[in-house]
């Protein structure tokens, strides 16, 4: 078989011929949990085979200069977020009671030169079936979103960030699990 060389313009005039797809996992175990009410408590930070809890409770943006690790990624030229997929598999140990609990994925971003990380509102993914005492067992909840058609400038950086909500009603939960996740950019 021989090497043949695609042309430029092709991938100008085929962007979706240009996808780059990026793995992410947390490789252990995370323990997501939510305040009193129902509201995220502190969020996981996933990268490519590791993970952390965040040191703060998440409260809209995020402020990696507080954090104790950084999973951060940058961009190397303009790019466009298309797809986003999650996954949750839970653990047997969980603190829910008769509350329904959700675990969400969302990326956030930070412009070149600044660790302030803002959420990027359509990456927002409820993954499903949310946990509730009905569920027994390991259960692996999902979401997928696609034609998200976000653009990032050259240097801005990514974060991935797992989080639980729950009922308004509900007390402090916890859950613990291994989240997983998939991201195309073009």
């Amino acid at each position: 078989m021989a090497n043949v060389r695609i042309s430029e313009d092709f991938y100008r005039n085929n962007p979706l011929a240009c996808r780059t797809y990026i793995p992410f996992a947390s490789g252990g175990i995370v323990n997501l949990s939510t305040r009193p009410s129902g509201i995220p408590g502190f969020p996981a930070f996933i990268g490519f085979g590791c993970s952390e809890i965040s040191v703060n409770y998440l409260d809209g943006e995020i402020n990696l200069d507080e954090e104790l690790t950084n999973y951060a990624f940058p961009v190397v030229k303009t790019t466009k977020i298309d797809s986003l997929v999650a996954s949750f598999s839970n653990s047997p140990i969980n603190s829910f009671g008769r509350c329904s609990v959700t675990v969400c994925a969302q990326l956030f971003y930070a412009d070149k030169n600044n660790n302030i990380f803002r959420p990027i509102e359509e990456t927002l993914l409820k993954l499903e079936p949310s946990y509730n005492d009905k569920l027994s067992g390991a259960i692996i909840s999902f979401a997928k979103k696609e034609e998200i058609n976000v653009t990032l400038l050259p240097g801005s950086r990514i974060l991935l960030v797992f989080f639980l909500k729950a009922e308004k009603k509900c007390g402090a939960t916890e859950i613990e699990g291994y989240p997983s996740a998939g991201l195309i950019i073009i």
